[in-house]
């Protein structure tokens, strides 16, 4: 049977090894980060969490003052790469369920099936103005930060040893690259919200926070596992899961990619190599 050399690549690489992408973020708008972003002013106290496959911008808002503050999501947007994606739209929306209720009697070889369905409809709108009361918090995750299965790496791709995450004697390879400022990343986005401690917004502020990608890394799903941390639960059983030691709020992730997406000269070696073992 003769193979075409991208089947042969996808042939070798399907053997069970998979990849991840962690994609690192940083604040163009000065904010804190530490496991996530911070901002605060004399009002309001906004937090950020991305780490979410694909990432996604969920956040919470807290209240800070003695007075209720409202949040006008029609004056709100998030804003990825210059396009604007709106948290409001004047369209009301229907969410129908259906409960199935069935009594199975059977002898011998044969049966009697009896069911009832009931099936209801609920007619909603969005809100748009959100009320928050004093020194009470909401959240929000609406959007995702990156719908795609995988980012290929091309120009200015760097590959470093790391230590291995399941075993530290050994070493890992990790292909990466780094955005230095936002004008030559890739991903560029921003929240902007609209709020006012009345609620006819007769005294609008405003805020605005901008994020983006600034380092890119791939490496095999092992790596971004970790070790398995095992504990027991109340029945005295091993309960575990992975570690994740690249786990951060400021960061977020794309998994099971079947082979890896590399560009640089070294990283091709790297791979043409391993076509030959």
């Amino acid at each position: 049977m003769k193979y075409t050399p991208l089947l042969l690549i996808l042939l070798f690489f399907s053997d069970c090894t998979t990849y991840v992408q962690v994609f690192k973020t940083k604040s163009s708008t000065g904010l804190k980060s530490d496991d996530g972003y911070v901002f605060e002013n004399d009002s309001v106290k906004i937090e950020y969490n991305f780490w979410a496959e694909h990432g996604v911008l969920y956040f919470t808002v807290f209240n800070k003052l003695n007075t209720p503050l409202y949040i006008d999501w029609k004056k709100s947007s998030f804003i990825r790469d210059d396009q604007k994606l709106d948290y409001y739209t004047d369209v009301e929306r229907t969410n129908s369920s259906t409960e199935y209720s069935s009594l199975i009697y059977s002898y011998a070889y044969w049966g009697i099936n009896e069911g009832v369905a009931n099936t209801a409809s609920v007619k909603t709108k969005p809100e748009r103005i959100t009320f928050i009361a004093p020194h009470s918090e909401i959240k929000k995750n609406q959007f995702y930060l990156l719908n795609a299965t995988g980012v290929a790496l091309r120009n200015d791709v760097k590959v470093a040893q790391v230590k291995n995450t399941k075993d530290t004697s050994k070493t890992a390879t990790v292909f990466y690259k780094i955005y230095k400022e936002p004008k030559e990343s890739m991903l560029v986005f921003r929240n902007f919200l609209t709020f006012s401690t009345t609620e006819d917004f007769k005294t609008e502020f405003y805020v605005d926070n901008g994020f983006y990608l600034s380092k890119l890394t791939e490496m095999k799903t092992g790596q971004f596992q970790g070790k398995v941390s095992r504990t027991r639960d109340a029945q005295n059983n091993y309960v575990g899961d992975y570690e994740y030691p690249y786990e951060n709020g400021c960061a977020f992730f794309i998994t099971n990619i079947p082979f890896p997406i590399i560009g640089s000269g070294e990283a091709k070696k790297i791979l043409n190599d391993n076509l030959k073992k």
